[in-house]
């Protein structure tokens, strides 16, 4: 099963997990990565790299073009991974939902989903 990683600047990406957990439960494989204003890039590298445990992660960020972001580009410029700016508690839930319960790694099928949860009303 693919792992999933949530980054942001400050605790946002921890506080979405939580919120996920609180959702739909506890899960090994999505884990998250807060850029505090005491971490270096080098920090928030290091930490990316320490993070993955699987082969191919979906990373998911707040910004496109922050650090979190730019860190995870250039792991994917390296590596093989999914990387999504833009991160929301919607998306979260349906990532999960799609990699996690319905066994569907097709990020295709994913971007499909998150699509009907950006919306304005």
């Amino acid at each position: 099963m693919r792992q999933i990683i949530v980054m942001s600047h400050g605790k946002m990406a921890q506080e979405i997990v939580n919120s996920l957990f609180m959702i739909m439960g506890k899960n090994e494989n999505i884990d998250y990565i807060n850029f505090t204003k005491d971490m270096s890039i080098e920090d928030l590298n290091d930490a990316l790299i320490n993070k993955i445990t699987t082969k191919n992660p979906i990373i998911l960020t707040d910004l496109k073009g922050g650090s979190p972001f730019n860190v995870a580009f250039k792991y994917k410029f390296e590596n093989e991974c999914e990387l999504l700016a833009g991160v929301n508690l919607p998306v979260v839930i349906e990532v999960m939902n799609q990699v996690v319960f319905l066994n569907n790694d097709n990020i295709d099928d994913i971007k499909g989903k998150i699509n009907e949860y950006i919306e304005f009303v």
